[in-house]
């Protein structure tokens, strides 16, 4: 939610600088659908994620530090919030009845 905000505010900023810039209109449009669409695709991996891996496996080893489970937190929401578009069309297979 937080990489959504950050991207909204610079994208509007760049706008109102420049509101005949096409990357700019772009950036702003997809700044606001991925923002949107980023709480399904984050809801997508992490059903994928837990169908294959059980609990267990996410409490232990590598991911029970702090350290390391930090920086894999910040490049999964960066992963997501990209990749919203894809993973928000793969939520409809994946989402729980």
């Amino acid at each position: 939610m937080f990489f959504g905000i950050v991207a909204f505010i610079i994208t509007v900023n760049a706008y109102v600088k420049d509101p005949h810039n096409e990357r700019i209109v772009f950036l702003l449009v997809s700044a606001v659908i991925n923002g949107i669409l980023f709480p399904y695709a984050k809801i997508a991996v992490e059903t994928i994620a837990l169908k294959y891996t059980g609990k267990e496996f996410w409490h232990k080893g590598f991911f029970s530090g702090d350290t390391g489970k930090n920086g894999l937190v910040a490049m999964f929401w960066l992963f997501c919030y990209f990749f919203s578009l894809p993973l928000f069309i793969l939520w409809f297979f994946v989402k729980k009845k």
